[in-house]
């Protein structure tokens, strides 16, 4: 990551402007559209495993690791602002404690995996509130072994 990136920039902004690439672009180079960029920047989405490995081949960036990192970093600026119940971080710190126990995970994406937990507890303990675990449902963000397999 970049220290040249505008504070409070995403990961995926930070990645981009590092590089020198516009939006345009990396929509380009990845196949995702401009407006796909725009929200995943902004933190109005998460990504998917599918846009990770797209845009982290487009900036040749780590699919797994930029996954992490901007869907951590949404979660936690979302939380913060009072746009996410704390249910999210611990629904992606399930799915990730799942992967782990499997052990269908490298070394690596195993540690990038535990950081990311350990990130994700933090972030309960801070801003859990009665209720907020109750019954979490949501379609993001989805993660599951098969979607990592070969990658």
């Amino acid at each position: 990551m970049s220290e040249d990136a505008a504070p409070g920039a995403s990961v995926l902004e930070a990645l981009r402007t590092t590089r020198g690439d516009s939006k345009s672009l990396l929509s380009r180079k990845s196949g995702l559209s401009r407006a796909a960029i725009r929200m995943y920047e902004n933190g109005e989405r998460y990504l998917t495993p599918k846009a990770s490995r797209a845009v982290g081949s487009a900036l040749g960036f780590d699919p797994w690791s930029l996954y992490l990192e901007h869907n951590v970093g949404v979660i936690k600026r979302r939380i913060e602002v009072g746009e996410e119940k704390p249910s999210r971080s611990f629904a992606l710190a399930r799915k990730l404690a799942e992967l782990l126990e499997s052990g269908n995970l490298s070394e690596e994406r195993a540690s990038s995996a535990r950081a990311a937990v350990e990130e994700l507890i933090e972030l309960l303990e801070a801003n859990l509130k009665p209720g907020d675990l109750v019954a979490h449902r949501t379609a993001e963000p989805v993660l599951t072994a098969s979607e990592w397999e070969g990658g």
